[in-house]
């Protein structure tokens, strides 16, 4: 079953005794509700969800940007080189693995496989979603929620039929699409 929670983001301050702020940081903290159908998706993984949003929280520091919308699919796919097929801009989205660890590289393990996205441009993912069953799926649960609030969600699967065929020399079409960035 597909699911929406909305996540909001906490900013933590650290100040000296006057009050003056010394450092500050944000991090994601989704709806109450939303921890344990993460946790059920994230179980087979041996992840999780507090430590997934830690993770995030990380990268979105790195970079300085937090997503719009996080989809997580309940299993990992093989459609690296699709997604990065159908998307207009890198900035767009982007995803990971659960599996993924620390230290992960494309030269020594291969194309990653796709359990989670990130997405930026609501507008530039919905015109990637006609494009593919698997972003449409987080589409139906996305394309009426609001830009000016954050979300979290848990989209259905494709067709296997559709996985099975998208699938199909996904790992060539990844490797010509990664060297040719």
């Amino acid at each position: 079953m597909s699911e929406c929670f909305e996540y909001v983001l906490l900013k933590e301050i650290i100040s000296d005794g006057s009050g003056k702020e010394l450092e500050s940081s944000y991090f994601m903290e989704p709806e109450e509700a939303a921890f344990d159908h993460i946790d059920n998706v994230l179980e087979k993984y041996k992840r999780f969800s507090i430590g997934f949003f830690n993770s995030l929280d990380i990268t979105c520091r790195k970079t300085g940007e937090w997503p719009w919308a996080v989809v997580l699919f309940k299993e990992e796919y093989k459609l690296a080189g699709h997604i990065v097929s159908i998307r207009a801009d890198i900035e767009d989205f982007t995803f990971s693995a659960y599996s993924i660890e620390s230290g992960y590289s494309i030269e020594e393990k291969g194309p990653p496989p796709v359990s989670y996205l990130m997405i930026e441009n609501k507008e530039n993912f919905g015109t990637a979603a006609k494009k593919s069953q698997l972003l449409g799926k987080a589409w139906d649960l996305l394309e009426d929620k609001s830009e000016t609030r954050r979300w979290v969600c848990i989209a259905d699967s494709p067709s296997q039929d559709w996985i099975d065929k998208t699938t199909e020399n996904d790992d060539r079409l990844f490797i010509r699409l990664y060297l040719n960035q």
